[in-house]
């Protein structure tokens, strides 16, 4: 059965827009005294000021000001940025022909082909070699002059010459800028037994339909229960939040409401049939999991469908609408707020102190009972409870999680200098180039390579050899050598390594394996502490 929305927000959490929300003046609205003090200033300026000015720029200087004394939130948009936000919402970004490259002796070698982008149905392929651009020779030219040359407006024909490691002639490709897809979905795999992993880092009107085609082919594969990775995610369009939540909530559940001024209650129910409404869900967050986000996490907490792990969320929740300009510019205001099922407000106080904050102060307390924040002695007015009374946290706004685990603060020496000097990535682009054929001929997929550990020995003999090769610091080279390539610097070439071979989710498979939340996640499900938390599946 389709899902329906029984309500349809016009207007979405902060920072994103929701381009059916812009609304331009009124033609009959007058600004009062207060518009005709800024419009005589203007006037003053433009007739008696000494010195040219710029009317233009210092009424939009004016605006700025004017808005930036609201709160953090509302803003001023210029007609590029209201464009640019509209794009983001409707799920995509920049024009252009998808592609990322890294200049390999003297030439551009393409490292990575947007899997949705018009270079990929041109017949571009990873570790060819761009000669020249509309017939101006590339080899030799630094990778600032070569991303001036590939940029391209849409509808623009770009014409590539291209050698293609393993073939004689070289090809001439023709690719046409596109306005290329911005996908929601990092990762979606089968990460253990009947357990898939999946990780968002926005949500637009396209996620419901990138992650309805992620969990069937996840189902098809004997996936029964998910960890919903949300760190990082900074929200988004809120519907595609709130039709998402959908999908794993039963008919009727209020998913979410919003109060503002001058608007009615708004409230946003779940409907029939929706694609995953049994099974464990664990959902993973961190201190940059905003709006859209929490919305959604805080839907499936509260109506006991996941188990929220990781760190307590940002705590941004405001309907924020943006007015038109008569220059096509806007004006964004935050104009209400959103709650959670059981009414907690996600909208942290813009003052926020944390050393006044009794859960900020406390959590951490948790680790002696488990992680389980809900063994915390909290004061009530911390106290909260989901809609059949599971004990819950409530903070000053945000989402707290069942399960705290902070992000720890790791020394990594080695990982770090290398990365300074640039060297790793460098190592990864030479090494892909040379080996790719190899890689492709004894691994179907990144999972593939992941789980092969007998490759490590190769990588290390081979970076080894680069960084005695490549690395100015000689002592420094033969230091490192010594020591040995720490797990960390392995983990990180692997990692970067995996995308140019294969699928670009490779790289998130690799770090997961050693991701303590993740771990932690897998072992929720597996074990029985659903149940001991009292969460529904």
């Amino acid at each position: 059965m389709t899902k329906h929305f029984f309500a349809i927000l016009l207007f979405c959490c902060v920072p994103f827009l929701f381009i059916n929300s812009l609304y331009s003046q009124e033609p009959t609205y007058y600004g009062g005294e207060a518009a005709k003090k800024l419009d005589w200033t203007l006037f003053y300026l433009n007739a008696h000021y000494v010195d040219s000015t710029d009317v233009d720029r210092l009424a939009e200087i004016a605006v700025i000001r004017m808005i930036q004394e609201l709160d953090p939130f509302s803003r001023y948009q210029s007609k590029k940025q209201l464009d640019e936000q509209r794009k983001a919402d409707e799920g995509y970004k920049n024009d252009g022909i998808g592609i990322r490259y890294y200049i390999i002796k003297d030439t551009a070698t393409i490292t990575f082909i947007d899997e949705t982008g018009p270079g990929v149905a041109a017949g571009l392929k990873k570790g060819d070699k761009i000669l020249s651009l509309n017939g101006i020779n590339t080899i030799g030219k630094n990778f600032n002059i070569i991303a001036e040359m590939i940029i391209a407006d849409r509808g623009t024909t770009l014409n590539l010459k291209i050698k293609r490691p393993g073939e004689r002639q070289l090809l001439d490709i023709p690719v046409t800028s596109i306005s290329l897809f911005a996908a929601s979905l990092d990762a979606a795999y089968k990460i253990k037994d009947n357990i898939g992993y999946i990780r968002l880092n926005r949500f637009t009107m396209k996620t419901l339909g990138e992650v309805k085609a992620a969990l069937k082919d996840l189902k098809s594969r004997g996936v029964e229960h998910l960890i919903f990775d949300l760190r990082g995610n900074r929200g988004g369009v809120v519907t595609g939040a709130t039709k998402l939540a959908d999908e794993f909530l039963s008919e009727n559940k209020l998913i979410m409401s919003s109060v503002g001024k001058g608007l009615p209650k708004s409230e946003v129910l779940a409907t029939a049939g929706g694609l995953f409404e049994k099974g464990k869900i664990a959902i993973l967050t961190n201190g940059v999991t905003a709006s859209a986000s929490e919305i959604f996490t805080g839907a499936l907490q509260e109506w006991d469908r996941a188990l929220v792990l990781g760190e307590m969320t940002y705590g941004k929740g405001l309907i924020q609408q943006s007015y038109l300009l008569g220059d096509s510019s806007a004006v964004r205001l935050t104009i209400g707020r959103y709650y959670t099922p059981t009414g907690r407000i996600l909208q942290r106080p813009f003052e926020f102190d944390t050393s006044t904050d009794w859960v900020f102060q406390n959590i951490a307390g948790a680790v002696h009972y488990k992680d389980f924040t809900k063994a915390l002695v909290a004061h009530p007015e911390n106290q909260w409870k989901s809609m059949s009374g599971r004990s819950l946290l409530k903070g000053q706004g945000g989402i707290i999680p069942d399960i705290y685990l902070p992000k720890k603060a790791v020394n990594k020496p080695q990982l770090k200098i290398l990365n300074n000097i640039g060297i790793i990535y460098r190592y990864v682009c030479y090494h892909a180039d040379t080996y790719r054929p190899f890689y492709l001929y004894n691994y179907k997929n990144g999972n593939e390579f992941r789980l092969d550990k007998s490759v490590d020995k190769g990588i290390r003999s081979t970076f080894s050899e680069f960084l005695t090769a490549d690395l100015a610091d000689k002592e420094l080279a033969k230091s490192i050598i010594q020591q040995g390539i720490s797990s960390d610097v392995m983990m990180q070439i692997k990692a970067w390594l995996a995308p140019q071979i294969w699928e670009t989710g490779a790289y998130f498979a690799i770090f997961n394996e050693a991701d303590e939340v993740v771990l932690r996640a897998i072992e929720a499900i597996q074990d029985k502490t659903f149940e001991e938390v009292g969460i529904n599946y």
